[in-house]
């Protein structure tokens, strides 16, 4: 190691360097500055590399205290004992007092201590207190270009047409502009990118944040491909307007061609849209999100102004159209002409589910398209049809047929009942169906069977009657009236007919009955003959009661009767029989005067020869009904 080294300074300079950044960028003036000296060892100048350390002082001895940190030059080269150094002390070292540079040297191929050089070498204010030509740099480090007042790290004044900064590049291949770093880290860059005119304001973290193009002025926010004067990308526009938007009745508008065409927002209102001459034409309201049309008032969520006339035109630009018009008390949906329909249904244009028509002559389908009434109805499931519901049990619901204005009839439920009512205006209830019961009247709101007629009759036609229905939908046809205006009761083939008097609801008591055999009852349920009676059988206001004895269906005897008694007359011979009968009961004028033991014997005696009388007459009676000759 040489022993001897003797330090020469042959020229301090400070001068401006251009350092490189990320993106190859110039940098205004900064902290740096070029030493130069010659180094001289055992009085021969140093040839070689050589490691220098250099150290800033606030005094010259060795009482000093250090500013800064050490600035370490390894492997200078060194060529015939001149050297030139960078060294960066940073800008809080130069407060404007006198500081003094201390050097370290060592041979590079060592690693052993740096051999320190004496005296210290002061460095004068020149480096941070530099002006030259407009240029002034203050204590502070602020640099003034134009001012001996700086603001700023950098403040540039100018009172000449073309003053400012300038950025020149030699060549478009490079990045160009200014660059802006937080504690050495690149945040911000405005400037040109390589192969672009266009001016890029780029941010480290979220990449290009803005651009104008060169040739056109479009500005691009989030694109660097803008293809109006303003497009932005992957954010959004807030728009305060002129009073910072916080306080009621504040407004931020967007303008398009000119102040009469607008989008604006009030504070505590909500949106407006306006035209050239239709100021506030559509209006949003803030809280509700409510619309409003030509009006700024809006109460529902889509209102139109208080005015007759068309609303809204879903098809048509004028005159007559598919859409909505108001007039005094009246909401009106229209189509364009009169053979047009209106429909309603669900799904879209394209596959839509009609379910009513109403076409432009008038009349109404429900499930069908093609009404051929005024109200035609058309269903295909269980359940369709008409339903009328009320509210309120004391109203009256239905259906009301009227004649030019005038009420006709009405079908439907009075107040406070559920029957089925018919009432014709003029004849009053023609017809009612009990709630409960099912029971039909006619003429009557009490029905008291399933068909109740009063005040009225049934007249069937020729060949039509009344039938009743088994389980097997068999008809059975009652009554009617045959071609020969005969009134006809039968019944179905097996059955008998029954005629009886009602006793109570639901039930009967049977008077006559006749069988399928064609044996007539009367007072039993069961005849055994063609014709059964139990009980008295009398007959008034004929001249002769006849009774005729048949077989096979032959006449064969006749009876009957005159004042003077009975006889029997045989039809095959024309021979009659007389019986002679003794009163059984005689005048009895003073009923009291009677032996009352006396006319009870006598009644008998007179009861059994009535009894063997009628004995003998049963037998007659008998032989004449087989056919045989009898004897009194």
């Amino acid at each position: 190691m040489k022993s001897h080294i003797i330090f020469s300074v042959i020229i301090p300079v400070l001068c401006l360097i251009f350092f490189p950044f990320e993106v190859a960028v110039a940098v205004p003036m900064g902290t740096a500055f070029t030493y130069q000296g010659r180094l001289i060892d055992a009085n021969e100048p140093a040839d070689g590399l050589y490691d220098l350390q250099f150290k800033l002082y606030n005094a010259e001895d060795e009482d000093g205290i250090q500013l800064g940190g050490d600035v370490n030059k390894p492997d200078v080269d060194v060529i015939d004992g001149y050297f030139t150094v960078e060294l960066d002390f940073g800008s809080d070292v130069f407060d404007g007092n006198s500081v003094w540079l201390e050097i370290g040297v060592r041979p590079g191929d060592v690693n052993h201590a740096y051999t320190v050089l004496y005296p210290r070498q002061e460095v004068t204010p020149t480096p941070y207190a530099l002006q030259t030509r407009g240029i002034f740099v203050e204590s502070s480090g602020n640099v003034g270009i134009g001012t001996k007042t700086p603001d700023r790290n950098l403040d540039i004044r100018h009172s000449n047409t073309g003053g400012g900064i300038e950025i020149d590049r030699s060549g478009s291949d490079i990045w160009s502009g200014l660059v802006y770093e937080n504690d050495a880290e690149e945040k911000w860059f405005i400037g040109m990118e390589p192969d672009s005119n266009n001016l890029l304001f780029k941010s480290d973290t979220a990449g290009v944040s803005m651009l104008i193009e060169n040739e056109n002025g479009n500005v691009g926010i989030g694109t660097k491909n803008p293809s109006g004067k303003l497009e932005v990308d992957h954010g959004d526009i807030i728009v305060k307007g002129v009073d910072s938007f916080d306080s009621h009745g504040e407004q931020a508008n967007v303008y398009v061609g000119s102040v009469h065409q607008y989008v604006r927002g009030e504070y505590g209102f909500g949106m407006k849209f306006g035209a050239y001459a239709a100021n506030d034409a559509l209006s949003i309201r803030e809280l509700s999100g409510n619309v409003g049309i030509g009006t700024t008032t809006p109460g529902f969520p889509l209102t139109f102004p208080d005015t007759h006339g068309d609303k809204i035109s879903l098809y048509g630009q004028s005159g007559d159209h598919y859409g909505f018009g108001i007039q005094p008390g009246l909401l009106q949906i229209h189509a364009a002409g009169s053979n047009d329909d209106i429909a309603f249904g669900f799904g879209g244009s394209a596959n839509f589910k009609e379910r009513v028509r109403f076409e432009g002559n008038g009349e109404v389908g429900l499930g069908t398209s093609i009404p051929d009434r005024n109200l035609d109805i058309y269903h295909s499931n269980s359940g369709g049809g008409i339903e009328i519901d009320r509210s309120l049990n004391s109203i009256w619901s239905g259906i009301v047929y009227e004649n030019n204005g005038a009420e006709n009839w009405f079908i439907g439920v009075q107040a406070n009942s559920d029957d089925l009512l018919f009432k014709d205006n003029t004849a009053g209830i023609s017809m009612l169906i009990e709630d409960g019961t099912g029971y039909v009247g006619i003429g009557t709101t009490d029905p008291k069977a399933r068909l109740h007629v009063s005040r009225g009759s049934i007249l069937l036609d020729n060949g039509y009657g009344l039938f009743s229905v088994d389980s097997n939908l068999q008809n059975r046809r009652l009554l009617y009236l045959n071609d020969l205006n005969n009134v006809v009761l039968t019944n179905y083939a097996g059955g008998n007919i029954f005629l009886g008097t009602y006793t109570s609801p639901g039930s009967t008591l049977t008077r006559m009955t006749v069988t399928p055999a064609g044996n007539v009852g009367i007072g039993t349920t069961n005849p055994s003959y063609k014709l059964d009676v139990e009980g008295t059988v009398q007959a008034h206001a004929y001249d002769t009661g006849d009774i005729f004895f048949r077989k096979d269906g032959q006449r064969l005897w006749r009876m009957f009767e005159d004042e003077a008694g009975l006889y029997l007359e045989n039809l095959r011979t024309s021979k009659v029989y007389t019986f002679v009968l003794k009163p059984i009961r005689e005048e009895i004028e003073t009923i009291n005067a009677v032996d009352f033991d006396v006319v009870i014997d006598e009644l008998k005696a007179e009861n059994e020869s009535l009894k063997q009388r009628i004995e003998a007459l049963e037998t007659m009676v008998q032989q004449l009904v087989d056919g045989r000759k009898f004897e009194l």
